[in-house]
């Protein structure tokens, strides 16, 4: 973790030090993981996530996506678990990480009938706001009609 993700975590973290009265990070560790019901946990979660959604919003990931995890599956060609990745989108809202990572795999896979592919996620209706800044999405090339609540994408099915 970068200096300044670790500040950020920090920062939120001591709120909820200041709010609950302890002192230091270790007694918060201790009650959050041996003494606590869940509560404290659930609102530590909350004050270290980041409530925002987007298209491509880490484009580190992205790219490493691309230039080490996509190559390993095309490297693998010769063994069947190769042909089936799984992904796993955890804890998205309308649903802009788990369509990135499905157009992602279209644009560097296409629709080669060689993989597999399924992505586990919870998708929800995405808003015209959200699609607003992606013109390419727009365009008709990715997103049927891209309009507002469709949850269909050019290549893809749902099951």
């Amino acid at each position: 973790m970068h200096q300044g993700k670790k500040e950020l975590v920090r920062a939120r973290l001591g709120k909820r030090l200041r709010e609950t009265g302890f002192r230091d990070f270790n007694a918060y560790y201790k009650f959050v993981t041996q003494k606590d019901s869940g509560d404290e946990l659930v609102r530590m979660l909350d004050a270290i996530s980041t409530n925002l959604t987007s298209f491509f919003r880490e484009k580190k990931h992205f790219d490493f996506l691309k230039e080490v995890v996509f190559p390993t599956y095309v490297a693998g060609k010769n063994r069947t678990a190769f042909h089936r990745p799984r992904f796993w989108s955890a804890g998205c809202s309308t649903g802009e990480e788990p369509y990135s990572l499905a157009i992602w795999l279209l644009e560097y896979f296409g629709k080669s009938p060689r993989f597999d592919v399924k992505i586990l996620a919870r998708m929800g209706f995405i808003r015209q706001s959200g699609l607003k800044r992606y013109r390419l999405l727009l365009s008709g090339r990715i997103f049927n009609g891209a309009m507002a609540g469709r949850r269909v994408i050019s290549g893809l099915s749902r099951h």
